[in-house]
């Protein structure tokens, strides 16, 4: 007899270990009253699977073109307001923008979250119950290699014990959602308090792990992975994006408003941008993409500071995403007809333009929407890829995509 998944309110103050015995005995007392055939846990099932867990397609399509059907409703308990869709192989995370809610992870067709994961310490929002700065997940999860460990990454702003606030940084198993351990870093009581605020997390290869607070009291460190120790520790930029420097925004009533960059190996400023900007992001190797406050989306020598003509043809948007083989698109990204266009952050050349097209991820030189696109030439390479709907996450095993009835649906890449 199947034995139901339960969600399980955990304790932090008591400990995982706590958390594992009372979700056992949960377990057990509903497989007691499905014995008694106690009516309405039907619902509680989880649904059959379209493929057997030893059946599930392993192939590797890089970029995929086309996905199967059957498709499989991903069951997550979901809150209000957006998600971060993120895949890891097999493994879907999501993670709610406004951060108020634990990350999640499922493997794969399972159609059910196999854990959740949330910070030691609780949650401490603003007044408003969402973060108003769209582009921020909090917690946005990032897989990672550390000390030969695969670790899914994130971070959040808490209350601690004491009642004080800190960014937590976490790091959790991505198989069973197990915290493999956390380090605090405190913050003003007053961070995130008002207007938006980002908590983000990185990983700089072998100079650490960069943690970012943007909004009002911005700050970021960059931490040991080994030791979780701060190397270093600036108390005005709030890093938003890493392209061979930490890059971010100052703000707050006694700061003035500018893009910063710092250096990774000792966080000293390499170069500014005065002005204010209300979004930021990596644009691929080298380069920086900006929307300043005033409007306009600019991309920038990350090295520099220096603007890099050519490359934003009029009425550019963001955000900007880089699709890891060498090529950034920058569009709205989300599966509605506007201006997207695409660049070459190498050569720093422009290769296309379109003034109404609607995409909605970008993997290794495929862009998707209701079609699959070249994104070196946005000439549609698969016209019926399979998808109802333009996808929030591809990678080369599986496509995740909303659907009527689901918030989030997957399919296995076929081709």
């Amino acid at each position: 007899m199947d034995v139901p998944f339960v969600w399980v309110y955990l304790d932090r103050t008591r400990g995982l270990g706590h958390a594992v015995r009372v979700t056992r005995t949960a377990a057990v007392a509903l497989s007691l009253l499905l014995a008694l055939n106690v009516a309405g846990c039907e619902q509680l099932r989880e649904p059959p699977a379209p493929y057997p867990r030893s059946a599930a397609p392993t192939v590797a399509f890089d970029p995929p073109a086309r996905f199967a059907r059957p498709s499989v409703p991903l069951r997550f308990s979901l809150g209000r307001g957006d998600y971060e869709v993120t895949l890891d192989g097999h493994t879907v995370l999501i993670a709610p923008r406004s951060g108020d809610g634990p990350l999640q992870g499922a493997v794969f067709p399972s159609s059910v979250p196999a854990w959740q994961a949330a910070p030691v310490h609780p949650y401490a929002m603003p007044a408003l119950a969402a973060n108003t700065y769209p582009d921020a997940a909090h917690p946005r999860p990032v897989p990672a290699t550390l000390g030969g460990r695969r670790l899914v990454l994130f971070g959040a702003l808490v209350a601690t014990d004491g009642g004080h606030r800190a960014v937590e940084v976490d790091a959790a198993d991505p198989a069973t959602g197990e915290l493999a351990w956390h380090a605090e870093l405190p913050v003003a009581d007053g961070a995130g308090a008002g207007g938006w605020f980002a908590v983000n997390v990185f990983d700089a290869g072998p100079a650490g792990l960069l943690v970012g607070l943007a909004g009002e009291h911005a700050q970021s460190w960059l931490l040991d992975p080994a030791t979780r120790e701060v190397r270093w520790h600036d108390a005005t930029v709030g890093v938003l994006a890493v392209e061979g420097y930490a890059v971010g925004t100052t703000g707050g009533p006694s700061q003035p408003h500018r893009v910063v960059a710092l250096r990774l190996p000792d966080g000293t400023p390499a170069w500014s941008v005065d002005g204010a900007a209300d979004r930021l992001w990596s644009a691929g190797p080298g380069l920086i993409a900006y929307r300043a406050a005033g409007g306009g989306l600019r991309l920038l020598d990350a090295a520099t500071g220096a603007p890099v003509p050519g490359l934003v043809p009029d009425g550019g948007v963001g955000p900007c995403r880089y699709d890891g083989r060498g090529i950034t698109v920058c569009g709205a990204f989300d599966g509605r007809p506007g201006p997207v266009f695409a660049v070459d952050p190498a050569a720093r050349r422009l290769l296309w333009s379109r003034p109404d097209l609607a995409v909605s991820a970008l993997f290794h030189g495929a862009l998707y929407g209701l079609a699959v696109y070249d994104a070196a030439t946005a000439r549609v390479r698969e016209g019926s890829p399979g998808l109802p709907a333009a996808p929030y996450a591809v990678n080369e095993y599986l496509a995740v995509a909303p659907a009527d009835g689901a918030p989030f649906v997957g399919y296995f890449a076929t081709g």
